[in-house]
């Protein structure tokens, strides 16, 4: 019998044989006990941001209670409702204990769980790269303590990813945030975010100023119209350069690649290649006839060495061309006598041209010998014509003077020069370099201080 008020009881008490006694006897208050219990907000809970609240439930029938909580890690407390954070994973075993007013006691013990959470982090191989030819490589070395993780990458262009490393390359320049969500078996997550750059690559560039030119006085000017970038030239004559002009002749007929290498100042590097064209450029030599003509009606004949692919332009002071226009040959009708001059000029298929001009002095009809106040030598010769290692100029002048010899190639370049100081009379002289020439044709022009000339044609065997 569970007796709740304080006083004075009778007991009886009965045997099998129905006999009876009696006693008064007096009885004390047993008082109630608490019903401990307690709540918790979420008993299971990730590592990051734990946060656990517990809530007393406990109930007695009588009187109050107070209460003590053990909360796992050594800490304690008296209040209704208690809360902590745990320091660590791990199970963790909370207890209450409540306590009547009248010292009754109950307890009740219930565990709450503390996750681990995985580190998110990892590795980007260049996060800066320019975008011609950009490859990221991502690798996630997320750790956690106990478990496995999973992953999932956000890559700031929409695309997503679950491997644990891949590779990936923008289609655009620009800033890229690189998310890296690591999350583990019981779903608890960290999260890691780096940027990613994609530099834009400059766009090579550059103008000429022509890109045909003839060998002649040829001039080739590269301007680099890129912005905001070095230059690195390369124009086929082995020396490269690094401003933004640069001016080239060639020395050689030929095509040659102009390359221009830019780099920004991401070093994100561009490059154009341009094709030039040296044109040859034709040499119309000597313009061999008759210096001294007699001015008559009749024609003479003017010549120049012919080649391919040319054509021929004449013209004529104090004189008319009569025929052969457009042709290395024309014949020439002189006007009337004294100075007059021809001028031959050239043009090959590529527009190069190349021109030359004699003076003549044309002389009284009848009159065919050179007068010696007009200062042209007579008999000029040259001696072997063929020659092999000698050759000899010889001619008759009728005063002393100084004379400039000329010989060319068959091109038009200058193979040899002297001065030669003539005296009245007989002169003779030796080319001494004769015997260097190389075989084939040469053309060898003799003029006075006067600007008189003569001009023949020399072979070499």
């Amino acid at each position: 019998m569970l007796v709740t008020t304080q006083g004075s009881y009778k007991l009886i008490t009965r045997n099998n044989f129905n006999c009876i006694d009696t006693s008064l006897v007096t009885e004390t208050i047993v008082n109630p006990a608490p019903k401990a219990g307690f709540t918790v907000n979420s008993p299971s809970q990730c590592f990051k941001g734990n946060s656990f609240s517990f809530a007393d439930t406990s109930i007695i029938s009588s009187g109050t209670a107070g209460r003590l909580w053990s909360l796992g890690s050594g800490d304690t407390s008296t209040n209704t409702n208690a809360s902590k954070a745990f320091a660590g994973a791990g199970t963790y075993s909370i207890k209450l204990v409540s306590v009547s007013n009248s010292g009754c006691k109950d307890s009740i013990i219930k565990t709450v769980t503390v996750f681990p959470n995985p580190k998110a982090d990892l590795i980007i191989n260049a996060p800066l790269q320019c975008f011609s030819g950009n490859t990221f490589s991502f690798k996630d070395i997320s750790t956690i303590s106990s478990g496995n993780v999973s992953r999932l990458w956000s890559l700031g262009s929409g695309d997503t990813s679950t491997s644990l490393n891949f590779n990936k390359v923008f289609a655009n320049p620009g800033i890229y945030s690189i998310k890296l969500i690591s999350v583990s078996g019981n779903q608890c997550k960290d999260s890691i975010t780096q940027n990613v750059t994609v530099f834009p690559n400059p766009k090579a560039g550059f103008t000429i100023n022509n890109s045909s030119q003839c060998l002649t006085k040829n001039n080739f000017i590269f301007t680099d119209t890129t912005t905001n970038t070095t230059s690195i030239w390369s124009i086929g004559v082995g020396n490269n350069q690094t401003t933004k002009l640069v001016s080239q002749s060639y020395i050689n007929v030929g095509s040659y690649a102009i390359k221009l290498f830019v780099k920004s100042v991401n070093n994100c590097t561009d490059s154009i290649i341009k094709t030039i064209t040296v044109n040859p450029q034709p040499v119309i030599g000597v313009v061999t006839g008759d210096i001294s003509p007699n001015s008559t009606a009749l024609p003479f004949t003017y010549s120049v060495l012919s080649q391919a692919n040319a054509a021929y332009e004449w013209t004529a002071t104090n004189g008319t061309v009569q025929s052969g226009q457009g042709t290395n040959s024309v014949n020439i009708v002189w006007k009337s006598k004294g100075a007059g001059s021809l001028k031959a000029k050239i043009t090959n298929s590529d527009g190069c041209s190349d021109s030359a001009n004699i003076l003549v002095n044309i002389n009284p009809v009848g009159v065919y010998e050179v007068k010696t106040t007009d200062n042209i030598f007579s008999n000029l010769s040259f001696k072997p014509n063929p020659f092999n290692n000698e050759l000899e100029i010889s001619f008759v002048s009728s005063s002393k003077e100084a004379s400039k010899l000329v010989i060319t190639d068959a091109l038009g370049k200058e193979i040899y020069t002297k001065t030669i100081q003539s005296i009245i009379g007989d002169n003779n002289f030796m080319i001494d370099e004769a015997a260097n020439f190389k075989a084939g044709i040469y053309f060898a022009r003799l003029a006075n201080e006067n600007g008189f000339s003569q001009s023949f044609k020399l072979v070499k065997n």
